[in-house]
């Protein structure tokens, strides 16, 4: 069957609007174009593409999707899926069944002869393209052996996100035997990288990379990313990277000067600025990123993608330098103004912010930031420490909770919910909370402060006796004597029993 065949199926069943958040969060099942109101980084074609959702990112958005079910089914909702289900369904349910009051239920395969009947009567019109496209790698591509027009067919999918499709399709390509040119082999890299498939993606970028064209510095870039980014820790090397740069970089001198050429050349030193950041080279990545920003500032409005991302690229790197905080926020603040619809850009203006100790102009960055994307837990988690800085104990609090209903395996943040719910005195909150966290375990690096929290929450919602609460602090103290925190209390207590 076609990746997210059932997931189509299934999201037919739902209120979503076109151009809504919802929408936009499942592109990448539905293929709908970006929304007008999208950030450019989001509208710009896969050709220009400095940054895109790789399967992680995209499957963040079905959270969107469990929350839609969870207003229309309060009361839960029994989901049957039958079929030949293949992993991008799978993925799909798996994280809705997470964050929805779903029961998934996954069948067996109908019988063959009324599968096929079924298929055509139920299946949707994306469902028949993607189909349609599998059907001409088999029985056309193999004959034309016309690369060009697969790229065509690949290259929709990818636009909206959708890398199970475009990998699943470059599969069946390689399975053709028909030579793999470089053009095809960077886009293939592409899809098999998004899909954390970073053997396959070295494989064709390797290809592409013994070519003498544009796709050989494309995939310098590429390769390099996976050294420095992608691969497993175990086989990352920042050395390879920036020698892969450096070899596609003097490829790029050499050919010929075009507006593609250019861009190249700005990937290809975006990537070897992350290079020098990671190897402590600071001062050497800000000049390379100025460098490549003045490279496309002649034309500013064709080139407002990657000047947006290299603005604020620089400017977070001028925010690690000491006597550089002006020049950060002024890249900073020109990446918003190339792409103010672009949440990621606020997030990294409002955390310079709060360090900077303004807080009210970081709030004002991340509260344009969750204006634009309400289900990204770090906006939420940064903007509750500024409000907890402020004194506004209670809006922190709820935007604490915020991130831990989006991100509840962050435990730190989950934590720190706890606590704040215990600064505004909403124990009854707090032992909700503490309660899920139980549920889940907490580590050890949380353990101490969790189990602190539960005798503070207990002695103030359950009336626990002093001498209780007190004998539970010794005991903690014993259970983790290398705990400074619960070392603190312990001598808290035996002070307060001294009296």
């Amino acid at each position: 069957m076609a990746p997210f065949s059932s997931a189509r199926a299934f999201l037919r069943h739902l209120p979503i609007e076109a151009g809504s958040a919802s929408a936009q969060a499942v592109r990448f099942v539905t293929h709908a174009p970006a929304a007008a109101a999208a950030s450019l980084n989001d509208r710009q074609p896969v050709k220009g593409q400095f940054r895109w959702r790789g399967r992680q990112g995209c499957l963040a958005g079905v959270r969107r999707i469990g929350w839609l079910v969870a207003e229309e089914y309060p009361e839960g909702l029994d989901v049957v899926v039958t079929g030949d289900l293949g992993r991008p369904d799978l993925d799909f349910f798996g994280v809705l069944a997470k964050v929805a009051p779903v029961s998934v239920t996954f069948g067996a395969q109908p019988d063959a002869a009324k599968a096929v009947g079924a298929a055509e009567a139920m299946a949707d019109e994306e469902t028949v393209r993607v189909l349609s496209d599998s059907s001409w790698i088999r029985d056309e591509f193999a004959a034309s052996e016309d690369w060009t027009e697969f790229r065509r067919r690949v290259v929709r999918y990818l636009t909206c996100g959708d890398s199970w499709t475009a990998a699943w399709l470059s599969d069946s390509a390689l399975e053709t035997g028909i030579p793999l040119p470089a053009a095809a082999a960077d886009l293939m890299a592409m899809a098999y990288r998004a899909q954390h498939r970073t053997g396959m993606a070295e494989t064709c970028l390797r290809i592409a990379l013994a070519d003498t064209g544009p796709f050989a510095i494309q995939a310098g870039y590429s390769l390099s990313l996976l050294y420095a980014r992608h691969f497993p820790p175990s086989l990352r090397s920042l050395a390879r990277a920036e020698e892969i740069l450096d070899e596609a970089w003097r490829k790029s001198q050499s050919a010929e000067v075009t507006a593609d050429g250019v861009l190249e050349r700005v990937m290809n030193r975006n990537a070897l600025a992350l290079v020098l950041v990671r190897t402590g080279r600071q001062d050497e990545a800000a000049r390379t990123l100025r460098k490549a920003i003045e490279e496309l500032a002649a034309d500013r409005e064709a080139n407002r993608v990657p000047l947006s991302i290299l603005c604020n690229n620089l400017g977070r790197v001028l925010a690690s330098m000491p006597d550089s905080a002006e020049a950060a926020a002024k890249m900073l603040g020109e990446a918003v103004e190339l792409d103010p619809q672009y949440p990621e850009f606020w997030f990294d203006l409002g955390e310079f912010s709060a360090h900077r100790g303004e807080p009210e102009e970081a709030l004002s960055a991340l509260r344009r930031g969750t204006d634009l994307c309400t289900d990204a837990a770090p906006l939420y988690a940064l903007t509750g420490y500024v409000l907890l800085g402020l004194g506004q104990v209670d809006d922190a609090y709820e935007n604490y909770a915020k991130a831990v209903a989006l991100d509840p395996l962050d435990q730190d943040t989950f934590v720190t919910c706890i606590r704040t719910a215990c600064l505004a005195e909403r124990y009854a909150e707090a032992e909700i909370w503490l309660d899920r966290l139980a549920v889940s375990g907490a580590n050890e690096e949380v353990a101490p402060e969790a189990e602190l929290l539960r005798i503070e929450t207990d002695s103030f919602l359950h009336g626990q006796p002093v001498a209780q609460t007190t004998a539970r602090v010794r005991a903690l103290g014993e259970r983790y004597p290398d705990s400074q925190l619960v070392q603190e209390n312990v001598a808290a207590v035996r002070e307060a029993s001294a009296r």
